[in-house]
């Protein structure tokens, strides 16, 4: 991978609290179960994987695929000896090469697929590995925060462009566009729903951490100008709130 993801994968790793407490809270939707062969979509630096391979035990097996070469170095590190049921891919959820057809017994994704294009091209391969009668559960940002909105203007124009960037790079569907690809793709829907999060900051610099890691360095602190810099302290003197709309969904492969 880039240079810019060896430098970010561990701030990742780092700022992605609030990512494994909505992680944590979906695992329990999820439920897996021993002996159970998992797929974690878009698995980062491993935590969730972990979690999934000692609910599975040594029976079951967790297939953790993500296609950032540098997060998946730390999620194998941080592997412990005792755990061995967990198969690292370096892959995207448009086409899943190391996981056999109807061989996975659970589907798994936590705030991913909303950078995913194709959406049709990834439930199609999901849809592929798991057995029929069995789950995806996932949840993903719904839409482009309004906040987001709110620090790009506080930001000004010199990065007006670099924020609308990532704002495209996260592709966004409504919730009537995903019953229809999830239709589209043999699934029966069980649960959907959106609804609103919070994910708060200490400071805007533990903002500036996160938002650098989670676009890869897209955004990038230095590209604010000393007088930008100044509003956007004077705006956020204290603890970030950042409000956002997630969408969740438990669907069955028919």
């Amino acid at each position: 991978m880039s240079e810019e993801s060896s430098h970010y994968a561990p701030k990742y790793a780092e700022h992605n609290d609030w990512q494994l407490e909505r992680g944590r809270r979906l695992l329990a939707v999820a439920n897996p179960k021993e002996g159970q062969s998992v797929l974690d979509v878009g698995c980062g630096t491993g935590e969730l994987s972990l979690d999934l391979a000692r609910a599975v035990s040594r029976t079951g097996r967790v297939f953790a695929l993500d296609p950032d070469r540098e997060r998946l170095k730390i999620a194998r590190a941080s592997v412990p000896p005792e755990i061995d049921n967990i198969v690292f891919l370096e892959e995207g959820a448009e086409e899943i090469k190391g996981v056999e057809s109807a061989s996975v017994d659970l589907a798994f994704s936590n705030y991913v697929l909303q950078w995913i294009a194709d959406k049709g091209k990834a439930l199609r391969e999901i849809a592929r590995c798991l057995r029929t009668d069995e789950r995806l559960v996932m949840e993903c940002v719904a839409g482009w925060p309004p906040e987001a909105e709110r620090i790009t203007k506080t930001m000004g124009k010199n990065v007006e462009e670099i924020m609308l960037a990532i704002r495209d790079r996260q592709h966004f569907i409504d919730q009537d566009q995903w019953m229809r690809l999830f239709h589209e793709h043999g699934f029966i829907v069980e649960h959907i729903g959106t609804f609103d999060v919070r994910q708060e900051f200490a400071d805007l610099a533990t903002f500036h951490d996160w938002f650098e890691a989670t676009t890869h360095g897209l955004f990038r602190r230095e590209m604010l100008t000393d007088d930008s810099m100044r509003r956007v302290r004077e705006e956020y003197p204290g603890k970030v709130v950042y409000d956002m709309q997630a969408f969740q969904a438990v669907v069955q492969k028919r």
